[in-house]
């Protein structure tokens, strides 16, 4: 994963990063198993950017 790309880990469960697949946020980590943990595309889907709030 990038530096400069911000993950999300859980608190509760270690090891285990907010993701977003198929339009729902998932926890996962990458690791394969189920559709949402798929590993060819974890690092992708575990990053976010961070941006302006947006205001209508």
């Amino acid at each position: 994963m990038p530096e400069s790309t911000p993950t999300k880990e859980s608190y509760n469960y270690r090891g285990k990063y907010l993701r977003h697949y198929n339009s729902e946020v998932w926890l996962s980590n990458g690791t394969g198993g189920a559709a949402y943990d798929n590993p060819a595309l974890w690092a992708a889907d575990s990053t976010w950017n961070i941006t302006s709030p947006w205001a209508p």
